[in-house]
């Protein structure tokens, strides 16, 4: 998560050098964040905003590829690329406050675009300038206004894994950072990243080379390289954790000038006057013999088929902490937390997780068939959109019922592909979303927003308007949700099938069965394909066929859809739906039940 200023003030001390036949280590997320800004960079003539930028999951995936080719095209050996598979508890404060600043994020563009978020469609991308895979991306303002797309990391992890470059990927039963620190301190090379917090890291005699620092030069591929045993040396910083020392004086005074931060550190002025904050910085970045060991397996064929989001609350159960080889540090025994990924839905709406809330429930509650009687775990906290400092919401799982709660799911899945049996898998999780939304509405009192997005989608076919709303946006968020959570549930299933000593009950078989035909992320639905799915969902007349299989009445929508400047205003002083919801529903697995 790095260090405010410090890649800034050592940058004097690095040294140009190239980066061929270099050995290799690759921080995970930081060449996610680096490949989506190298994107975003891309469309910096072409899109007005974020949204309309048209990046796919599927381009995340094949421009770092593309990326990892062109290194070893320039012989650059890729010795491991490391992805986070547990962040401790002592970081969930720091990404409670990234949700609280995503969250600002987010309703700061609703406030500037407070009634249509963007175009109908993104630009030409046959305007749009090839992808500079080495040099730094130049990012405009108006395109980080919001966060990243929202499956980012995953998108691309499943990408090389699915590649040439699988042997290399791994998935780790900590943070990405010390793995590469650990191997590089124990078998040297460079590593690449984007974070500071590997100068910091004890890395022996080891290299750290930014990824928006290589650039291509005459063919040849020149990078800015920082040896923080040699910079250490020459800022004459006590012997071994002189950059360390100077780190730390840093995040103690981040507006200290550099001579203070020199002396500071030189004198050992924190030695004497915050020996336990420096003893608890020192832990954060401390070796740990054999992280950048060969992999025993262990890790590998727990962790390498889940995302990074739900390997972390896999690893949260003394059970698969052991078998993925894992120390953690006193989480164990704790309600587990899991960190939702970030999606742009309307900020005076729903959590667009909300509607598929009873699938994620059933998903964190299959490992209760594998766990010991002892280590069964009756609820979850999870983070998702949030305004103020949160502790999570607690969400009751499922124990003894899950066999039934398969059951229930699989009738329902049965039940919408036989009323919609020409539907091909990709529209058929559509359909499901459909239902989703519809049911979750009923049981709060609340409009669906299909059938008003449906009528909204024939005023931008017919030009009428050329912008999408924020109620558009919201439905196709609510689809983005409903995806990653089945995605969520067909890991799950996986990964107990490997993992139960006995046969698992025969609905559990039959629900991941029925998963197997579920789409990779890269297939997942694109903000540029909105009112394509809209549209199919109105020609197919699914939301009828949902109403139905639900065992709802349609209710009767205007035939004029469109929000006033006035309407908007006043839903957004209110800060919230015009409409109050009615009861919640006392059953976790409402969705489940329908006939």
């Amino acid at each position: 998560m790095g260090i405010p200023r410090l890649t800034k003030i050592l940058r004097p001390y690095a040294l140009s050098g190239p980066l061929e036949y270099q050995v290799v280590v690759i921080d995970g997320p930081a060449l996610s964040f680096h490949i989506y800004h190298l994107c975003l960079s891309s469309r910096r003539e072409i899109a007005r905003n974020q949204l309309e930028t048209g990046i796919t999951h599927k381009e995340l995936g094949d421009v770092a590829i593309q990326f990892l080719d062109s290194l070893r095209d320039h012989r650059v050996f890729v010795r491991e690329i490391y992805f986070d598979g547990w962040l401790p508890p002592s970081k969930y404060d720091t990404r409670s406050e990234r949700l609280i600043r995503q969250t600002k994020q987010l309703k700061s563009y609703h406030a500037g675009f407070p009634i249509t978020p963007c175009c109908s469609s993104s630009p030409s991308l046959s305007h749009r300038a090839p992808h500079n895979l080495f040099a730094s991306p130049i990012v405009p303002e108006r395109l980080a206004k919001l966060p990243p797309v929202p499956f980012l990391v995953p998108a691309i992890l499943e990408s090389l894994l699915g590649s040439e470059y699988s042997n290399v990927t791994k998935v780790v039963p900590g943070e990405a950072d010390e793995y590469c620190a650990a191997s590089l301190k124990e078998k040297g090379g460079i590593a690449l990243t984007g974070d500071s917090d590997l100068l910091v890291h004890d890395i022996g005699e080891a290299s750290i080379v930014f990824f928006k620092d290589i650039e291509k030069d005459s063919g040849a591929l020149k990078c800015l390289v920082y040896c923080p045993a040699d910079i250490a040396a020459r800022l004459e910083l006590p012997a071994p954790n002189g950059l360390l020392l100077f780190a730390f004086e840093l995040k103690v005074d981040v507006h200290a000038s550099f001579p203070e931060l020199l002396i500071r550190a030189r004198t050992s002025e924190s030695i004497k006057n915050r020996s336990e904050e420096l003893e608890e910085f020192r832990k954060e970045y401390a070796y740990r013999p054999g992280q950048g060991g060969s992999d025993d397996g262990r890790s590998s064929k727990i962790l390498r088929s889940l995302d990074p989001r739900v390997s972390e609350y896999v690893l949260q159960t003394p059970l698969f902490a052991e078998l993925a080889g894992h120390t953690p540090n006193g989480s164990m025994g704790l309600t587990p937390h899991i960190f939702l990924p970030f999606l742009f839905g309307s900020p005076i709406r729903t959590s667009p997780w909300e509607m598929s809330q009873t699938v994620r429930q059933l998903a964190y509650g299959l490992l209760n068939l594998v766990l010991p009687q002892g280590q069964v775990v009756s609820s979850v906290y999870e983070y998702r959109r949030q305004e103020t400092k949160s502790n999570g919401r607690e969400l009751q799982l499922p124990v003894d019922s899950v066999p039934a709660a398969c059951q229930t799911l699989l009738t329902f899945l049965q039940k919408v592909s036989s009323k919609l049996p020409e539907l091909p898998d990709s529209q058929f999780w559509i359909a499901v979303s459909v239902c989703e939304e519809i049911e979750w509405s009923y049981q709060h009192s609340k409009p669906a927003l299909g059938p008003l997005v449906r009528h909204q989608e024939i005023l931008v076919q017919d030009k009428t308007h050329k912008n999408l709303s924020w109620d558009i946006l919201q439905f196709f968020a609510q689809i983005q949700s409903t995806h990653y959570s089945f995605r969520i549930l067909k890991l799950m299933i996986a990964l107990v099938a490997t993992r139960s000593d006995n046969p698992l009950p025969q609905p559990v078989l039959q629900l991941k069965e029925k998963l197997d035909s579920f789409p990779l992320l890269a297939d997942f639905p694109e903000i540029d394909q909105t009112l394509p799915i809209i549209k199919m969902i109105r020609d197919k007349d699914i939301g009828r066929v949902a109403h139905e299989i639900l065992g709802i009445e349609v209710p009767q929508i205007p035939a004029t859809p469109q929000v006033s400047r006035r309407e908007a205003k006043r839903k957004r002083k209110a800060g919230g739906d015009l409409s109050k919801g009615g009861n919640r529903s006392n059953n976790p697995f409402a969705l489940l039940d329908a006939d």
